[in-house]
């Protein structure tokens, strides 16, 4: 049986005032058997099953702009047979405070080992 994904909400794409010093919030819980990894654009992970932390805003301090107007952050997934994740995603003002929750995804697997991707796609937005 596949992976089966329950959202509320499920936004494949979102817009990020960058000029506003906006932010998403990604937030990831696995359970035990399943190994996950959260690239940004370039492919350097930005949350992996492999290493703490759980949480990470984008951009950080550390992350440099792309000059891109858009770019895709992919979620990789492993399942080693019965096992869950979820995704969660929030677009935050500069002060922090919630925006909108773009994402809100429980992916599920309850049969044999089995991979699984999904992705999220940021619009870039650089003028006040």
């Amino acid at each position: 049986m596949p992976v089966t994904t329950t959202c509320n909400p499920n936004q494949g794409a979102v817009k990020l005032d960058v000029g506003d010093k906006q932010k998403l919030r990604y937030t990831i819980a696995e359970s035990a058997g399943v190994q996950f990894q959260l690239q940004d654009h370039k492919g350097v992970p930005l949350l992996s099953s492999a290493a703490p932390p759980r949480t990470r805003d984008w951009p950080d301090k550390q992350d440099q702009i792309p000059s891109e107007q858009q770019v895709t952050h992919p979620l990789g997934m492993q399942f080693g047979a019965a096992g869950e994740l979820q995704w969660r995603v929030e677009l935050l003002a500069e002060d922090g405070s919630l925006l909108q929750v773009v994402k809100d995804c429980r992916y599920r697997n309850v049969g044999a080992a089995d991979d699984h991707f999904d992705a999220l796609t940021i619009f870039l937005k650089r003028d006040q």
